[in-house]
């Protein structure tokens, strides 16, 4: 039989732990919005004519970084998102890089 210590310990723990991972995939889902949004931007260009957010190219760069490191964070932590995460991140990355420099 486990004493009251061990048993707190154990318990915090895995609470420790479960929180580590809500945290990891709140920051991976963000790193997936983050993707989302500029093809969000690109459809309503294309349909609507306008572009609603506004932003330049040296911007949407910055937005897929941080989608780089949000994914990366997940990673990290260890969240169940990470896998899918930290691949579209880095492609959309790459992908805003190259239209950039073209």
């Amino acid at each position: 039989m486990l004493s009251i210590s061990e048993q707190s310990n154990r318990t915090g723990h895995g609470v420790q732990r479960e929180t580590s991972k809500l945290v990891g995939n709140l920051l991976a889902c963000a790193s997936l919005l983050c993707c989302l949004a500029y093809w969000v931007s690109f459809a309503l260009y294309y349909v609507m004519g306008t572009n609603k957010l506004d932003l330049t190219g040296f911007q949407w760069f910055k937005v897929m970084g941080m989608a780089v490191v949000l994914a990366g964070s997940a990673t990290v932590l260890r969240s169940r998102l990470w896998r899918v995460a930290l691949p579209v991140a880095l492609v959309m990355f790459l992908f805003v890089m190259y239209v950039m420099g073209t």
